[in-house]
């Protein structure tokens, strides 16, 4: 079984994700660590690279949890979740979760992101419409 956990950036993935993994006993892969190759989020993997990994991942786990999406650098059909959980958030939230990380995890980037992360910060609208587009139904739930 294949579970992918999609959601924006501080909506919850990863801990949701971390949860279940718990609760199930199944590994959990993170997106990210596929595509970046740094602690920082700086250096991106070549996606040839990314796939290779994917790949090797895949081959010695038949059943996981994913966090993230993988459909900007993943040929279609490589990945074929049973189950997709979209995981969504008010924006003001995310922005608040994101900063808080910000701080904790890199305080010395603190300065250098300051100022687009408030400029961000205006409400939008979610539109879940565009992810519908990009993701195809896996089976209809029964």
């Amino acid at each position: 079984m294949i579970l992918q956990i999609l959601g924006a950036a501080g909506a919850g993935k990863s801990t949701l994700g971390t949860l279940m993994a718990r609760q199930t006993g199944l590994p959990l892969l993170h997106a990210d660590f596929y595509r970046w190759q740094d602690d920082q989020f700086e250096q991106m993997r070549p996606i040839s690279v990314r796939r290779a990994m994917l790949a090797q991942d895949m081959a010695c786990r038949p059943s996981f949890l994913l966090d993230g999406g993988l459909s900007s650098w993943l040929p279609e059909g490589l990945l074929q979740p049973d189950l997709l959980l979209l995981v969504r958030c008010p924006q003001k939230t995310r922005m608040e979760r994101l900063a808080q990380r910000e701080r904790r995890e890199r305080p010395e980037r603190q300065e250098r992101r300051a100022r687009p992360a408030r400029q961000v910060q205006r409400e939008r609208p979610e539109r879940p419409e565009r992810l519908e587009r990009r993701v195809r139904p896996v089976r209809q739930a029964q």
